[in-house]
């Protein structure tokens, strides 16, 4: 009697593993998607775009060069790569600056950025904490609604400045381009066509 419930084991297994070579070989979607489907997914959601990957990125460079009250020169996120780059003064040494990389929930190490004698960071750098990050998705909203193209998404979002840091939202259409600027506090200043 054994024998037989073993047979029977193998015969559904291996009818198991057909139906699946068969569902393969046949090119059936079996849940996967492709990155250019995922990538159409996110444009058509306004291109994925959230503010928490600028909090988190902050907060995690925060801890590493250890205060909340850094300064940067510019930071520039984007969100289908889940990518934000700041330029940050160190802290510790006020004449250095340093790239920091945040990407997809990790922080690359940082690396250092060769300056001439002209720069003058002083009047470059501005408080990260100057800048309203927490109305970043607002300000995307907005950039969108102004927009109003017929499929338009959020492609990035860059922070510079001098002393007065500038946020500009980029956002793209399959026929055009435009950019949305915004003051620190997220107030719209200007939408420009592309």
């Amino acid at each position: 009697r054994m024998v037989g419930r073993v047979g029977t084991g193998r015969r559904i297994v291996a009818a198991v593993a057909l139906t699946v070579l068969a569902l393969v070989a046949t090119g059936c979607d079996i849940g996967t998607i492709t990155r250019q489907d995922l990538e159409a997914k996110i444009q058509s959601r306004g291109g994925g775009f959230d503010q928490q990957l600028a909090l988190d990125a902050v907060g995690t460079v925060a801890d590493r060069v250890g205060t909340r009250d850094f300064e940067i020169t510019s930071m520039d996120i984007t969100a289908l790569s889940a990518t934000v780059t700041m330029r940050v003064r160190d802290p510790h040494n006020s004449n250095n600056l340093d790239d920091h990389t945040y990407r997809t929930g990790k922080l690359d190490d940082p690396k250092p950025v060769q300056l001439s004698a002209t720069d003058d960071i002083a009047s470059q750098a501005f408080r990260v904490q100057s800048v309203a990050l927490n109305k970043l998705n607002r300000m995307a909203e907005i950039a969108l609604e102004r927009y109003a193209t017929e499929g338009g998404y959020v492609t990035s979002v860059s922070i510079s400045g001098v002393k007065a840091p500038k946020i500009i939202v980029h956002l793209k259409s399959v026929r055009s381009t435009a950019t949305a600027t915004f003051d620190a506090d997220g107030n719209l200043l200007s939408l420009e066509r592309g």
